[in-house]
């Protein structure tokens, strides 16, 4: 039963994060991920990823070693981080199983494998599906080199974290805390853990270093939404539902019996694995506890940053549904794996989780053939992947820039529609828009004044061109 539940879960969450993976288009951040591993060589991809703040290069490195198998692709680009998604369930089965027993591993196992959001994660071109799967190493690394053994897998894992995702940093301030709380217990505990920490940053302070001295754009947070007292619920209704955009009803009744469950899974297993329960809990509050503080004054509170937590929420509901009476546990079960599936399936179904159009407007762009302004420079990085001939690109920011595109002649337009909300997973506006009324207010007004254009739209999810003729 055991081993058929195993391979049922590892089949399900193969299918989920493969199935019609190559039919949306890349958006933004995948199409900077498409042209850092596809337009650079490997003598000069270094001096490429230091070009932005937020990345660290071991998820391109990756992906560029995957390039000559998987191709360039929506399909083959986005395979690495399927099987990487796809691999980390199975280490968080390894350890549940460590952590408190095989049935409660189990249930985690299938809670991730099955959740919208490490879903969608394992299906994007970027470097969440290996954050998770190092983030997982390192909790287990940590887990065993607390019980006397090697400290090896610790290192390498939160050395690798690190080069995958500045912020699983975080995640170290949990195992931090945790060591503190049992300083008198494990006195020489915080003395080999921070050696081992030392030894793991290093390759990732030679990078920041050297993005530091170089003096290259750092990446603004605008796109983060503003926080609420709501927001961590958010987050963790967000792991299971996939689009807790808004604070309604259903997020609050399920948030409150996913913390309950959590309660009982702390509870039952306290006595036996009273270590490994405060480690878990550090590991989810710490470092959505710190992000929530310092996003008062400054927005850095993103659900994508704290998928390593996933983990743990789904080894304490694990063993809050085993603590249940044996058919209470049964349906308990059976209720949340019906819900992540159906959650899940949405993905392909729901208009909310179309990504942004950039095909079809590469399409238009390629055909028309003439001058492209852009209200954004980034809408060069993201049709790129789909034009057959670069165009000639100028820009059209703001009534002056669109005046002078004017006075060249007949061009296009590509007006992208602002973010939804980048909390969830819900990355554009699910229907076509009309640039000429909800487009920028600076664009809008200038046709206005401009009655004598010929203007022609073309709608698509996420993004719009326009062509402007004389």
């Amino acid at each position: 039963m055991k081993r058929l539940s195993l391979f049922l879960i590892l089949l399900s969450g193969f299918f989920l994060r493969v199935h019609l993976l190559g039919r949306e288009n890349f958006w933004l951040d995948e199409a900077y991920s498409w042209g850092w591993v596809v337009n650079t060589t490997w003598l000069n991809i270094w001096t490429a990823l230091q070009e932005f703040s937020d990345v660290t290069p071991l998820f391109y490195v990756v992906n560029k070693l995957f390039l000559p198998f998987f191709g360039a692709s929506e399909f083959g680009f986005r395979l690495p981080s399927v099987f990487i998604g796809w691999l980390a369930l199975a280490l968080i089965y390894r350890l549940g199983r460590a952590m408190f027993g095989q049935w409660q591993a189990i249930i985690a196992m299938m809670i991730v494998a099955l959740s919208p959001f490490a879903v969608w994660h394992a299906r994007d071109a970027r470097p969440y599906a290996m954050y998770l799967l190092f983030g997982t190493l390192t909790l287990w690394g940590f887990w065993k080199a607390e019980r006397g053994k090697s400290w090896i897998l610790f290192v390498v894992s939160s050395m690798a974290g690190y080069l995958t995702h500045y912020l699983s940093a975080l995640f170290a301030y949990a195992q931090a805390a945790y060591i503190f709380s049992r300083f008198r217990i494990q006195p020489t505990l915080f003395r080999q853990w921070f050696l081992a920490q030392v030894i793991a940053g290093i390759p990732t302070a030679i990078w920041a270093g050297s993005f530091y001295l170089s003096r290259h754009y750092v990446s603004a947070n605008w796109w983060i939404p503003a926080i609420t007292i709501f927001t961590p619920f958010q987050t963790l209704w967000n792991f299971f539902s996939g689009d807790a955009t808004t604070v309604t009803p259903a997020l609050i009744v399920g948030a409150i019996i996913l913390v309950t469950l959590m309660i009982i899974g702390a509870r039952r297993e306290w006595n036996r694995a009273r270590e490994s329960v405060q480690l878990l809990l550090w590991w989810i509050l710490l470092p959505m506890s710190l992000a929530l503080f310092f996003s008062f004054r400054q927005p850095v509170y993103a659900d994508r940053y704290f998928e390593p937590a996933l983990i743990a929420v789904a080894l304490l509901i694990g063993a809050g549904v085993t603590a249940l009476p044996r058919w209470g546990g049964v349906a308990a079960s059976t209720v949340i794996a019906v819900g992540l599936v159906f959650s899940s399936f949405r993905i392909y179904n729901d208009p909310i989780f179309v990504k942004q159009q950039w095909r079809e407007v590469a399409k238009i762009v390629d055909e028309r053939n003439l001058p492209v302004a852009l209200s954004d420079p980034q809408g060069i990085v993201v049709i790129t992947p789909y034009i057959t001939r670069p165009p000639n690109y100028v820009l059209g920011r703001d009534v002056k820039e669109l005046d002078q595109r004017l006075s060249e002649g007949s061009f296009l337009f590509i007006v992208p529609s602002p973010v939804k909300n980048e909390m969830a997973q819900a990355l554009s506006k699910p229907l076509p828009y009309d640039p000429l009324t909800e487009g920028a207010d600076y664009f809008v007004n200038w046709l206005k004044d401009h009655p004598e254009l010929k203007v022609t739209p073309y709608r698509f999810v996420g993004a719009a061109v326009v062509v402007v003729e004389k």
